[in-house]
């Protein structure tokens, strides 16, 4: 079965079943969906991701890009999905990055400063009604990248695994990264431009560190956020599959 899911309209959306865990098992098929943004869905993507089995779509996106870009699902969902905004970077956050040595921490800043957030997106995921669940962002490989980092870690995916997928957006996202290439004519800027979207696995494998530095585990480090013990237990029985 093929992780990467061919909706219309989406590059990026890819099962985060299939994946072998430190216990010999498996994540579960058709339970959790990283996926970019679902704005560009058009009605086949919408009957490709109900017929998926998806009930629920996470979107992590800040509130101004949801108004630059809405997403279809918001307004008027299909029968039986159920849409949520869970902004995943906080105001602390995008005042941060404004300082260009804070910005210069990468994704550790987000798992630092968007803490509280991190730990709404996978209570929500918690929360959900039974079925499917999309989390995306805007390419789906960062904001997304970063829950389902944690996610895979929770249900015992190892680090490698993990940094696996944080990587493989990249060969998916080939004409978005074309399209916002496209209007740069200077070939030193587009080459520098073109390797700062490049994603390397050491920008995860750092949050995780990170993590399990700060709080001593990937469990304890969602609990602080404010998971509780009863919805990390539905995650965790949410992406392990039965027979693993």
């Amino acid at each position: 079965m093929d992780r990467h899911l061919v909706w219309p309209d989406l590059l990026n959306a890819r099962d985060l079943g299939g994946l072998r865990s430190a216990s010999g098992g498996e994540t579960a098929w058709r339970q959790v969906v990283r996926a970019d943004n679902l704005n560009k869905l058009a009605p086949a993507g919408v009957a490709a991701l109900v017929a998926y089995g998806v009930s629920t779509v996470i979107d992590v996106r800040d509130p101004r890009e949801l108004a630059k870009f809405p997403n279809p699902l918001a307004a008027k969902p299909p029968q039986g999905v159920v849409f949520r905004n869970v902004p995943l970077i906080s105001d602390a956050e995008w005042e941060a990055i404004k300082d260009p040595e804070r910005r210069a921490e990468g994704y550790v800043l987000t798992a630092k400063l968007s803490h509280t957030n991190i730990a709404n997106a996978i209570a929500a995921l918690s929360d959900a009604p039974p079925g499917g669940v999309v989390v995306h962002c805007h390419a789906g490989k960062e904001r997304t990248g970063i829950v389902a980092a944690l996610l895979l870690s929770l249900a015992g995916v190892g680090d490698a695994v993990v940094a696996d997928d944080w990587t493989a957006s990249d060969a998916y996202l080939q004409p978005l990264y074309e399209e916002w290439l496209a209007n740069e004519t200077d070939p030193a800027i587009r080459a520098k431009r073109a390797e700062g979207v490049v994603t390397y696995a050491e920008h995860i494998l750092d949050v995780l560190t990170y993590v399990r530095r700060s709080h001593g585990s990937v469990e304890a480090y969602v609990l602080a956020g404010g998971v509780t013990a009863d919805q990390l237990d539905r995650v965790r029985r949410r992406l392990i599959s039965s027979g693993g």
